[in-house]
């Protein structure tokens, strides 16, 4: 959970104080592990918290966003000084998605190592668990599409981490790659 509901910076500043704490094993319960192995993930709003934290933390594994939203032009801004591979994942342009601005997001970042549309997906689908005021306002969406989502978005980050025997294992469809799929368009 972020600690703010509206102000993006002082997420991305908790993000980035979190992440510190991680790496010199301050965090409670965390062995200290190095900034190349730690992944940040954000879906919508958090997305572009992630992003600005992510832009802070040269040398991170990696920046996953899920349908990330970009209100103020922000995250764009951002986006384009991460330093970090990124794979970003979006659902179909929509209001929830202020009209698909997460492939802007994801057209700023310099590592982008792909970003796909994936197929069906309401905004809702990358929450997990949502609500009914997400589905009232952004569209039912489907467990089936909320799993190949987290499945998609674990796949990403095990790539991210250069985890072979998780990118090797069959997350989604009993071995078909993303791009074998109706599911996912690449959109670089």
């Amino acid at each position: 959970d972020l600690p703010d509901f509206i102000d993006a910076s002082r997420d991305a500043r908790a993000i980035v104080s979190l992440a510190h704490m991680i790496e010199s094993g301050q965090a409670p319960g965390v062995a200290a592990t190095p900034r190349d192995r730690l992944v940040l993930v954000g879906m919508s709003f958090g997305g572009l918290v992630t992003v600005m934290a992510a832009a802070e933390l040269p040398g991170l594994g990696g920046w996953v966003g899920l349908d990330p939203v970009d209100t103020t032009q922000t995250a764009t801004r951002e986006a384009s000084r991460v330093t970090a591979p990124a794979v970003v994942l979006l659902g179909k342009s929509s209001l929830c998605n202020l009209y698909g601005s997460g492939s802007v997001i994801a057209r700023a970042v310099p590592g982008l190592l792909r970003a796909t549309v994936v197929g069906g997906a309401s905004h809702c689908d990358f929450e997990g668990p949502t609500n009914n005021v997400c589905r009232t306002a952004c569209g039912k969406g489907s467990n089936e599409m909320r799993t190949l989502i987290r499945q998609e978005a674990v796949r990403a980050v095990a790539e991210l981490l250069h985890a072979p025997m998780l990118t090797q294992t069959s997350l989604v469809n009993a071995g078909a790659d993303s791009s074998e799929r109706q599911a996912g368009t690449d959109t670089r």
